[in-house]
């Protein structure tokens, strides 16, 4: 069980995440989604107040699916209410409905595989990414099993990112609102294809 002071301390440290239904731990296989509207944001640390606040506010309507999720990111703390989704497919489509930026694969946990069996990690899965078309790599082809390496990209490349991608964005560049020429990577290419998704509501 993990305890309004401990989650705080968990989502302090990076994140957690908890049934309400008992505050177990929540384990994988599967991939977390929060669901629309959910979402609260606060100043770092997370007290033990806020976490306590969160949860008897959410509890009384959650399901057995449905957890709270805690993280922290750019020096912001996320809480949310999120259900876990047991396949690639049903995670997909729950993203796009709740408009997320991604989700959450909790990895293999104590399975032989989780619900990507090329990432038995887990990881950032980010939805409304996927290119219509043929792809000659594998690697950028999603499926119901494997993710593309599209849902992979982090939102802003690491200087890792830069290096390996360095084929794939073969000098490309952007125009600044001042007019001026910049490099822009796929990372930031295919983020702002999601964002235009979400607004627009075209998938």
């Amino acid at each position: 069980m993990i305890s309004h002071q401990e989650f705080a301390r968990l989502v302090n440290k990076g994140g957690t995440s908890r049934k309400f239904r008992g505050m177990k731990a929540v384990k994988g296989p599967g991939v977390m989604v929060s669901e629309l509207g959910a979402e609260e944001k606060s100043a770092p640390p997370l007290t033990t107040k806020q976490a306590k606040s969160y949860f008897e506010r959410h509890e009384p309507t959650a399901t057995d699916e449905q957890a709270h999720g805690g993280w922290k990111e750019k020096g912001v703390i996320f809480q949310d209410k999120s259900r876990v989704y047991e396949s690639l497919k049903e995670a997909r489509i729950a993203g796009n409905k709740n408009e997320q930026i991604a989700g959450w694969d909790l990895g293999k946990g104590d399975s032989e595989h989780g619900v990507d069996i090329i990432r038995p990690e887990g990881g950032n899965i980010y939805f409304n990414r996927d290119m219509p078309g043929k792809q000659s790599d594998w690697n950028w082809r999603q499926t119901s099993h494997t993710t593309s390496e599209y849902e992979r990209l982090p939102q802003k490349p690491k200087t890792q990112d830069r290096v390996d991608q360095a084929q794939v964005n073969r000098g490309a560049t952007r125009k600044t609102k001042t007019g001026k020429q910049v490099p822009v990577t796929i990372n930031e290419v295919m983020a702002k294809i999601s964002r235009n998704r979400r607004k627009t509501g075209i998938k």
